[in-house]
């Protein structure tokens, strides 16, 4: 088997038909975050996330899934105990030309042992 070009990952060269190879290129990610530290333990924090690439090609002819995506978060944690806090975590898709476009609510209980 050939090696990828520089970059890219590993070839698929049973890819249908059976003897088209299919390449893929890296995606690139960026991450923002900010937060801030209430007098009481609690805090919340803002994230931001870019990423772009993973363009694929088969015999050499890019196919276009190019993706590229922008998510923005926020996180707020609530302590309940010197050992126990609450999470409250919402992430939404802002831009998504290509790729998960989708929006997560989490409700988080953390414990801390050590």
């Amino acid at each position: 088997m050939d090696r990828p070009a520089s970059g890219s990952s590993p070839a698929n060269d049973t890819f249908f038909p059976g003897n088209a190879r299919r390449t893929q290129d890296p995606i690139i990610a960026l991450q923002g975050h900010v937060s801030y530290d209430f007098d009481s333990g609690a805090w919340i924090a803002l994230d931001g996330t870019w990423f772009s690439g993973g363009q694929t090609h088969v015999d050499d002819a890019a196919l276009p899934d190019r993706q590229n995506s922008t998510r923005l978060g926020a996180t707020l944690s609530l302590p309940m105990s010197a050992q126990q806090s609450l999470k409250l975590t919402y992430s939404a898709g802002i831009a998504t030309r290509r790729g998960a476009d989708f929006d997560t609510f989490a409700i988080i209980w953390q414990l801390v042992m050590f």
